[in-house]
């Protein structure tokens, strides 16, 4: 939350430097991040992770697989699975928690927009995600159901 505000405050207007990035490597170092997160609710991760790159801004790709995370493990349930695929142009950051309704999910990316108040946040994650994923023409879908979970697919 707090590395979202700061991107919102002071470095979304920063001028991107733009290279090229493996991404196996980099979901790698971000998962190892959320370790202690993900241990704390007793979640495992299953990865499937092939060489893949992408021309970017690193700050803004880092901020993009945090936000997919870190969701991922908050709105898992105990015990749950976090599951991250990387390739052919594509990652999938799949969980096993709480899901949203079908009729929702045209609203997650729209800024302050909560689904669920027991968990920490101001709903200003996604909308940053979507503005990155925007920029760099990457589409993304999302398919959740209730209950069962959430998994979002991102293509360029």
């Amino acid at each position: 939350m707090y590395q979202d505000l700061i991107y919102l405050t002071l470095e979304q207007e920063k001028e991107n430097e733009d290279e090229s990035i493996l991404l196996n490597e980099l979901v790698e170092n971000r998962i190892e991040y959320f370790m202690i997160l993900a241990e704390s609710k007793n979640i495992s991760f299953q990865t499937h992770l092939s060489y893949n790159t992408l021309y970017a801004d690193r700050r803004k790709i880092t901020r993009v697989i945090d936000n997919l995370l870190s969701n991922a493990i908050k709105y898992n349930k105990r015990n749950g699975t976090v599951g991250i695929e990387l390739h052919d142009n594509m990652l999938c950051i799949w969980d096993t928690g709480i899901g949203v309704e079908h009729q929702d999910i045209q609203f997650m990316f729209d800024r302050y927009i909560r689904f669920n108040q027991s968990e920490g946040g101001f709903g200003i994650g996604l909308s940053i995600v979507k503005s990155i994923l925007d920029e760099y023409k990457i589409a993304i879908e999302i398919e959740s159901e209730k209950n069962k979970g959430t998994k979002m697919v991102l293509r360029w």
